[in-house]
């Protein structure tokens, strides 16, 4: 018998290890995933209400409305128009077809919403006036300043448009899967996003919510103070905001619609400077990773479904980062120019852009000084062209801050600027309790250990796999790679704002990782390249007898299928539960799985009652009672800031309790005092959500001790997460009578009608949620008079000051003699704690009263 040997040949030692190299990588990489799953194992069984509905899908369309849909086109054209010609003025043909186009719409969004933001500040915001700024904008566009001509213009205007001009030349192999991808991946998070009413907590107080102010004025109106709610946050940049005004002044109407269709197109150009930056820094196959790294990050999917400024901060700031290095590679006055205008159009978004200012700084030293090494001239001339674009383009802003509430960037830096309208007590509570909620919002607790730390920044599954364990991986392997002067670039310009937003500096709330998800996307990216390039060009030869059999295809085969086994897997954990719950998911990791993630996707979900109790659950009731009830010429006193919702967002329909208005109302005491001063500013009810009971400024505000009083504040309206007081004594036939003030809780008693010649209200048969309130400040005598019918027990609990029920604290027995009977009973002081809250239960028969009286026991 012949022996068959087999003997292997690796040309050199080199490729061993780059074959070792590739594989430990992969093991770490499935070790990652592997880990991040076993932290958040109890999501699993998740996976069996998505995979039974993807197996019968049914979605829910119920809510999606496109008022005044033809009009609204004109608006989306007016962006592409003007988008288009500033791509043409400031890029070349060299530059490439899709990057102008993607510029194009970069631009064209932040230039609509600056000049939204210059005429809002003048409070010239009007259809007329609008159409004029933008036929001007657009006119200066096309003028050719060598041959000043109409003809020209319109010449100019028709070379714009050829870029739009799309054949099968512009989509190659990989451009085309990736193009595939982002369209499918655009459609989902448009469904999403217009599916369902917004009810993201910050595009209810802030985002949304000015965008409405802004038309509805016609112009930004003054709202300042230290409140948690809009008078802190309506003087942050507004170029979010300002887009959604223009759409509703365009089309004559508000329907949001249209600002929520705003942050699913900012994710597709954030994905495209992210493919852009790797195909830069490390080819195609880089940037492609690290688009699908992106695309499988559930915090990139989610925080596009929500009508808020933080994914077109970061299309313009990635924007910002391409352009620079462009700069540097090219060294071309316009390749600054563009970087600048977009960081200019970052800081119109958000203060989050100043974050990166450090770090840009270090950015543009880094590649003067690069130049002046290799001895390139223009790199000055250019930063200096990037600086004055910036300023230009974002200082409208800060000076408008400036000039009206007396600090640039209101309500933050006090110590430097201090501001108008600002309380330094107050305010400190507030930026104190915004502090802590942002700890618990990221780890679920203020008290956080180095290990929690730890965890909940590299083993979070909302960030995974951009921002995990891999991204350390990447990082050190960086060093190793070519072009690493352009990474120093990306990692300058990330480290310090992530930085910021990482330590005790910032409130870091899991959102904000969203600004640095891109960086990080093409940092984890490295780790997957590298493995793939290890074995790329490895020749294996293996000898069996006397034939010689190449393995190089097999072993590179064997990594490309790992690789693509983890995208495989990371679709499926976490990715698939952000795209397929939508807004059901939830960006803070801690949190439990919801019973039910498909509750904003399936129509059986919404069919019924109100969409929003879907969110909100029974808060919505109480903002609908309010918005039937409240006067139009009254307010209503709260802490509750999403008043996107609550009387039409109308500034003067509220009178915000931690707010400028309201500082007086925490040196008053004196319940008739505080009546007095609600009154003066004609507050009518006091909407009070259980939400704020943990908040600093609840506790110091005196008020609070008096509401549910029966001659001050009685209650109105509750539902098990928000009560509303009214601002004075209810007038109420069944206890007009007694002179110490009466009230009967909204729930549990009849409407008020006639039995056998008296007015009466009734407890109905085993209800439990009847109430009587008494405000005490000594014993009194309280007498009830009831119809005696039928046989049973009344019962009458009291709520002591330890908050728990006494039962049985006075009864009555019912015996049925059809008479009118009266119960007597005193309530000393010692038992209560100043409102006497007494619930009243009849588990036989409804029980009658025509009169409750209490008066002081002499």
């Amino acid at each position: 018998m012949n022996e068959i040997v087999i003997r292997v040949w690796i040309p050199a030692l080199s490729s061993l290890l780059r074959i070792f190299v590739s594989l430990f990588l992969l093991f770490l990489v499935f070790g990652a995933w592997g880990g991040n799953l076993f932290l958040h194992r109890e999501w699993v069984p998740i996976l069996d209400q998505i995979f039974s509905w993807l197996l019968s899908p049914d979605l829910n369309t119920n809510y999606m409305t496109f008022a005044r849909f033809p009009i609204a086109l004109l608006g989306w054209g007016g962006i592409f128009v003007v988008g288009t010609l500033s791509a043409h003025r400031l890029l070349r043909p060299e530059d490439g077809l899709w990057l102008k186009r993607f510029t194009s719409i970069v631009f064209g969004l932040g230039e609509i919403g600056s000049v939204v933001i210059w005429l809002a500040a003048f409070s010239w915001l009007s259809f007329r006036r609008l159409s004029f700024a933008l036929l001007l904008l657009a006119a200066l566009l096309c003028w050719d300043w060598d041959e000043m001509s109409f003809s020209q213009m319109l010449l100019s205007a028709k070379a714009s448009f050829r870029i739009w001009y799309i054949s099968r030349k512009d989509f190659k192999t990989g451009t085309f899967l990736l193009a595939v991808i982002s369209s499918a991946y655009f459609v989902v998070m448009q469904f999403h996003a217009l599916s369902f009413p917004e009810f993201d907590w910050d595009a209810t107080v802030y985002h949304a919510t000015m965008a409405k102010l802004m038309f509805q004025f016609g112009g930004v109106p003054l709202i300042a103070g230290p409140s948690i709610g809009l008078e802190l946050s309506a003087n942050y940049p507004p170029l979010f905001s300002a887009l959604g005004s223009y759409f509703y002044t365009v089309i004559g109407a508000f329907d949001d619609t249209y600002l929520r269709m705003i942050p699913p197109l900012c994710a597709i150009l954030v994905s495209y400077t992210t493919y852009k930056l790797g195909l830069v820094i490390g080819g195609k196959l880089h940037g492609f990773i690290a688009t699908l790294l992106l695309y499988l990050t559930p915090l990139f999917f989610y925080r596009a479904l929500s009508a808020t400024n933080y994914m077109l901060v970061v299309t313009f700031l990635n924007y910002s980062l391409l352009f620079l290095i462009l700069a540097y590679r090219k060294n071309h006055v316009r390749y600054w120019l563009v970087s600048g205008v977009a960081y200019g159009f970052a800081l119109l978004t958000s203060y989050h852009a100043l974050f990166f200012l450090p770090s840009i700084v270090l950015v543009v030293g880094f590649i003067l000084w690069k130049n002046l090494v290799a001895r390139r001239r223009g790199a000055l001339r250019g930063a200096l062209v990037a600086l004055l674009a910036a300023l230009g383009v974002g200082c409208i802003w800060f000076a408008r801050n400036l000039i009206v509430v007396g600090n640039p960037i209101y309500p933050f830096g006090y110590s430097l600027f201090k501001g108008k309208y600002l309380d330094p007590e107050m305010l400190h509570r507030t930026v104190a309790g915004v502090r802590r909620d942002s700890l618990f919002a990221f780890w679920g607790t203020d008290s956080i250990t180095p290990k929690k730390y730890l965890v909940g920044i590299f083993g979070n599954s909302v960030h995974f796999p951009s921002l995990s364990v891999i991204s350390l991986m990447g990082i050190a392997l960086v060093a190793f790679l070519e072009k690493r002067q352009l990474w120093m670039i990306v990692i300058l310009y990330t480290i310090f704002p992530f930085a910021i937003v990482l330590s005790t500096v910032a409130n870091i709330f899991p959102r904000y990782i969203l600004l640095f998800l891109p960086q990080l996307a093409l940092i984890s990216a490295v780790v997957f390249v590298v493995c793939l390039y290890a074995v790329m060009d490895i020749p294996i030869v293996v000898g069996i007898g006397g034939r010689m059999v190449h393995l190089s295809f097999p072993l590179r085969s064997l990594v490309y299928s790992a690789v693509g086994v983890f995208f495989a897997l990371t679709l499926l954990f976490p990715a698939l539960f952000a795209i397929v719950g939508g807004k059901g998911f939830d960006e803070a990791d801690w949190n439990n799985p919801p019973e039910n993630i498909l509750r904003f996707v399936e129509p059986t979900q919404v069919a019924s009652g109100n969409m929003l109790e879907l969110a909100y659950s029974d808060e919505v009731r109480a903002w609908d009672w309010i918005n039937s009830s409240l006067l139009s010429d009254a307010k209503v006193a709260t802490y509750e800031n999403r008043v996107y919702y609550i009387a039409g967002s109308r500034p003067d329909a509220f009178f915000y309790l931690d707010g400028w208005e309201a500082r007086n109302l925490y040196d008053i005491s004196d319940p008739d005092g505080m009546l007095r001063a609600l009154r003066l500013e004609n507050v009518q009810y006091i909407l009070d959500p259980l939400w704020i009971r943990h908040w600093e400024m609840y506790d110091a505000l005196p008020l609070n001790d008096y509401l549910g009083w029966p001659g001050y504040f009685p209650l109105v309206f509750s539902t098990p997460s928000t009560k509303v007081y009214q601002v004075g004594r209810i007038d109420d036939p069944v206890t007009k009578y007694s002179s110490v003030p009466v009230s009967l809780s909204p729930n549990g008693w009849s409407d008020i009608h006639f039995m056998r010649g008296r007015v009466v209200r009734q407890v109905t048969q085993g209800d439990v949620e009847a109430r009587i309130y008494i405000g005490i400040t000594s014993p009194v005598i309280v007498t009830i008079t009831y119809l005696d019918q039928g046989v049973g027990q009344v019962t009458f609990n009291l709520l002591t000051p330890h908050n728990e029920w006494d039962y049985d604290f006075r009864s009555i027995k019912l015996q049925d003699t059809g008479e009118w009977r009266t119960s007597v009973f005193v309530l000393a002081t010692k038992e209560t704690a100043g409102l006497a809250e007494l619930g009243v239960y009849s588990a036989e028969n409804d029980f009658v009263v025509a009169g409750i009286e209490a008066k002081h026991l002499k």
